[in-house]
């Protein structure tokens, strides 16, 4: 496996940012050698990435899915789902009117500055939950 270490290149080298490469092996019956490149970017706060409120609502969906008894689905992913909440719908200015129209609507409220802001959920976030089960 060493000489496909020496072929490996750091893909962010050109960058200014703080990056400390390694390999990881993996060698087992049906592989002979297989390396994975592992960056460790040192200037990133890895700490604050599991405060962000994107990363806990996924983690709360997921475990709220797995612990639940009456669960017959599989745990369906931000991709294929719809908006929970009311930062999560914004402005479609190709068709001019809210993106995912079957959850969010436009309604203007005092204080919203642009179009994005004025879209909201139709239904109560308890609702929405409820078809994820």
């Amino acid at each position: 496996c060493s000489h496909i270490s020496q072929n490996l290149h750091p893909i962010l080298s050109h960058t200014h940012t703080k990056i400390n490469p390694s390999f990881e092996r993996n060698t087992t019956a049906d592989v002979l050698c297989e390396m994975t490149q592992v960056f460790l970017i040192l200037t990133a706060n890895h700490r604050n990435i599991v405060r962000m409120p994107v990363v806990m609502r996924e983690l709360w969906l997921e475990m709220w899915h797995d612990m639940h008894p009456h669960s017959k689905s599989k745990f369906v992913t931000k991709a294929f789902r719809g908006p929970l909440r009311h930062e999560d719908c914004h402005w479609d200015y190709a068709k001019a009117r809210c993106a995912f129209p079957e959850f969010c609507e436009y309604r203007y409220t005092f204080g919203d500055v642009h179009l994005g802001m004025s879209c909201r959920l139709k239904y109560s976030s308890t609702k929405l939950l409820r078809q994820y089960l």
